[in-house]
């Protein structure tokens, strides 16, 4: 027996066919759940638009890079300035709350006073 001949019979199923029918039948299942998915979150998403509803307000623990990904759309990133004074007496100040940015500008100005309030508290 030669090399590769080893190698066909360990690819080949007990007919002599790489694929069966539950195979196929598996990847059916799979593809047609995907796509269900996919047109039931774009239908939800006009239903919503159509309803005079606003978009709903993106998960804080998401980047502005994969809500876009998700979304399928360009959104904008939005940072908030920091000016807090440490305990100290000295005042801080930061022009972004961070780099990455964040996709609501009321996330971001939340953002920017949790970090004034943990220099407030620990002067760091």
């Amino acid at each position: 027996m030669t090399g590769a001949h080893v190698l066909a019979c360990g690819l080949c199923s007990n007919s002599g066919l790489p694929w069966t029918g539950w195979d196929v039948f598996g990847v059916f299942v799979t593809v047609v759940v995907i796509l269900a998915a996919i047109l039931g979150a774009a239908v939800a998403s006009q239903h919503r638009a159509a309803a005079g509803k606003p978009p709903r307000e993106p998960a804080a623990d998401m980047s502005p890079f994969m809500a876009e990904l998700l979304s399928g759309r360009r959104m904008a990133s939005y940072s908030a300035p920091v000016r807090a004074v440490t305990p100290g007496g000295i005042a801080v100040r930061y022009g972004r709350c961070c780099e990455r940015g964040h996709q609501s500008p009321q996330q971001a100005v939340t953002h920017a006073g949790r970090i004034a309030h943990r220099i407030e508290v620990t002067g760091r």
